[in-house]
């Protein structure tokens, strides 16, 4: 019956792990890739992932896409003027009536920035 002292339970351990670098070391200079692929990126591509909630049967193709190009400018309301400016509509408003007195500033050769 042998017994192994803890040198050379080392000294084991350490001759394995550096066969199993020299092993990753000849397997990535073959052009191996060691990294392991998600099940994700193995699965089929064309396998159907639309969900059947999703109902296009009376979807027109591009009918936004004229206005999408245009752009689209987004304000985002202080939470302290919401009381004043509920909706869209509130604010276009309000921009509407406020235009033709910037525009009457502008012309006039005020440059003042407004805050």
């Amino acid at each position: 019956m042998t017994h192994t002292t803890p040198e050379k339970q080392t000294l084991a351990r350490r001759s394995a792990a550096l066969m199993q670098l020299n092993v990753n070391t000849f397997s990535r200079s073959e052009g191996h890739n060691m990294k392991k692929t998600s099940s994700r990126a193995r699965a089929n591509p064309d396998r159907d992932t639309m969900r059947k909630e999703y109902d296009f049967s009376g979807a027109v193709r591009g009918l936004t896409a004229a206005r999408y190009a245009q752009g689209a400018n987004v304000a985002v309301i202080d939470p302290e003027v919401l009381d004043v400016f509920p909706d869209a509509s509130s604010v276009n408003e309000t921009l509407r009536a406020l235009a033709p007195v910037l525009r009457q500033r502008r012309g006039s050769g005020t440059h003042r920035k407004l805050a």
